[in-house]
């Protein structure tokens, strides 16, 4: 659905490429690269992710070709063609554009955020592809950072990969330790999809501690907040985790009306990897259950 602030911010997305374009700028021109990368941000705005990496792509060739490195263009236009990357499930390729950013990036330089975003993203990327130990080592190279940090969503990103990747490596009680903090640090800052995906990861640990009563409450906490977040991907996972718990203790019908939530999710935004493993876990609790058909 279509809302009147979607159409208004799509409005703004159209104006601000047709300035782009009203520019004209020669490629030669000190800010050409500053064009292309504003027009790929246009272009993800508007879900045009072929058409925003050319732009990405642009500002790259630009960026490596003008001697003034300190303003970090290269490591952003990376950055983001990993992300352009990632949203089209080709995680190699966007491991690799990481590194290529964070090798392109200039200490010294500008836009020093973009480093700490360049290690987020390559520890998400570590995690979706299961080298959860190198990911483990990165969040914890990374770690003593994070008070270099002013952007909240990404200081609780690294809260999250810890205790997720902590639930990975079998650190349980490190990964409740952090959860707790980072869900107590979403809390005072009002970061509500932060502290769904925490209180969601926390609800999972408990489920592997075999503490039912925990984990189903965290798992409860984690849905109330649905209503405060945008809809995406991350509400599949919650109803899957319970599915889970709920089949550790047997409970066929809530374990399959958990499941069945997770499917809807998955079609609705259109996660095959998730709705394969959701139909799969339905299928074996309906043969534990005798209903082969």
């Amino acid at each position: 659905k279509i809302t009147h602030l979607d159409e208004s911010i799509m409005a703004q997305v159209d104006e601000a490429l047709h300035r782009l374009e009203e520019l004209k700028l020669e490629d030669n021109h000190p800010y050409i690269s500053h064009a292309y990368f504003y027009k790929g941000k246009c272009y993800m705005s508007k879900k045009k992710w072929k058409q925003a990496e050319r732009a990405f792509y642009n500002a790259l060739r630009s960026s490596q070709q003008t001697p003034y490195k300190e303003n970090n263009m290269e490591a952003a236009s990376y950055l983001l063609l990993a992300i352009c990357a990632t949203i089209q499930n080709d995680l190699e390729r966007a491991l690799d554009m990481i590194n290529q950013g964070l090798d392109a990036y200039v200490k010294t330089g500008e836009m020093p955020y973009i480093k700490h975003l360049l290690y987020k993203h390559k520890a998400l990327l570590l995690e979706r592809l299961g080298r959860y130990t190198e990911g483990m080592q990165l969040v914890q190279n990374c770690w003593p950072m994070l008070k270099e940090f002013d952007d909240i969503e990404t200081l609780l990103s690294f809260y999250w990969l810890r205790a997720e990747l902590s639930r990975r490596t079998g650190l349980l009680e490190e990964g409740i330790e952090v959860a707790i903090e980072g869900i107590n640090i979403a809390r005072r800052n009002r970061q509500y999809a932060s502290m769904y995906d925490l209180w969601t990861v926390l609800g999972s640990i408990y489920t592997e501690l075999k503490n039912w009563e925990f984990a189903e409450h965290s798992f409860m906490i984690a849905k109330k907040l649905e209503a405060l977040i945008p809809a995406d991907k991350r509400l599949i996972t919650v109803h899957n985790r319970t599915g889970i718990l709920y089949r550790k203790q047997n409970k066929i019908t809530e374990a399959f009306e958990s499941f069945q939530q997770a499917i809807r999710y998955a079609e609705k935004f259109q996660d095959f990897p998730q709705l394969v493993k959701n139909l799969t876990l339905i299928g074996e609790l309906s043969y534990q259950t005798g209903e082969t058909e």
